[in-house]
């Protein structure tokens, strides 16, 4: 497929995906709004049957571990904290969207969530170990969570084709986006700004899935974001959970340690707390999943 036809199919393929539901267009503009009240988020959630449901079951579920079930959706809003609502109607609706199984697929989708979801776990972890404030710490989960959503476009139009650049990133042992811009002559960076647009979601969103492996190239409004997603991408390969696709990763340039004020030694001595919280996680990616608990 050549360069004009690939983009043609990409835009289509995107121009024809599900929008946001405007519940979670309406939670996320809420949650944004440091006057909204938890009482405000249940008005606009309890006309969601579905993601009312799935709070209910987040805040009851062992990822809690809380003493008493919890029956109220306000209780529940209250217990979880507005950011943590915000981050579950998002995820929520993103994988209602792009989970769609499809046996040719070049990536698997399940090991795709699990590295997706660890790499959103570290880096919030990354914004714990800056003492970013704990409300803050959710957008770090969303930002890791969808850095790669570009490769689910481009593994649906041409599975084949895709799966044999996977395989010689494997072979040649070189990162997985070089060899797309050398046979597609277009990344999966690009491809998820792409998606991010469509969904009108944030532009440090943006950002992160353009520059999550070019940190060294970029100088825009949202370093800490993007370097944290570059960070925690690296890592999340590293302790070997779930997998995107790409096995192979360029070493973490100086700028970023030195911006985020962190050392590989502090990341390193993370390993075992970040895998203790990934496996945590799982309880809410089966949720949003639609796999139950």
């Amino acid at each position: 497929m050549d360069k004009v036809s690939l983009n043609r199919e990409l835009e289509h393929y995107i121009a024809h995906m599900p929008s946001m539901p405007s519940t979670v267009v309406k939670v996320i503009e809420l949650a944004n709004d440091p006057h909204t009240s938890p009482t405000d988020l249940n008005r606009v959630i309890s006309m969601d049957p579905v993601l009312m449901g799935n709070v209910l079951k987040l805040v009851n579920s062992s990822y809690y571990g809380l003493p008493e079930k919890i029956t109220s959706l306000v209780h529940a809003i209250i217990m979880l904290g507005i950011n943590t609502v915000k981050n579950l109607a998002l995820s929520s609706a993103v994988l209602a969207i792009m989970n769609r199984k499809n046996e040719k697929s070049a990536i698997d989708l399940d090991q795709f969530w699990i590295h997706s979801l660890s790499s959103g776990v570290i880096c919030k972890l990354i914004a714990r170990l800056r003492g970013i404030p704990a409300k803050q710490q959710e957008e770090y989960m969303i930002a890791g969570l969808l850095h790669d959503i570009g490769k689910l476009p481009l593994s649906a139009i041409m599975p084949d084709v895709y799966r044999r650049v996977i395989d010689l990133s494997l072979e040649e042992k070189r990162p997985l986006f070089q060899l797309e811009k050398q046979y597609l002559d277009i990344t999966h960076m690009d491809v998820g700004a792409m998606v991010i647009r469509f969904w009108k979601l944030p532009d440090e969103l943006v950002d992160v899935t353009l520059w999550h492996h070019d940190p060294a190239g970029y100088d825009g409004r949202f370093q800490e974001y993007v370097y944290s997603a570059h960070v925690a991408d690296f890592y999340s390969i590293r302790c070997r959970q779930g997998d995107a696709g790409n096995c192979w990763f360029e070493d973490i340039p100086q700028k970023v340690w030195d911006y985020l004020g962190l050392r590989p030694e502090q990341m390193e001595a993370m390993t075992n707390e970040a895998n203790h919280e990934i496996e945590n996680a799982k309880v809410f990616l089966k949720l949003v999943s639609g796999e139950g608990l």
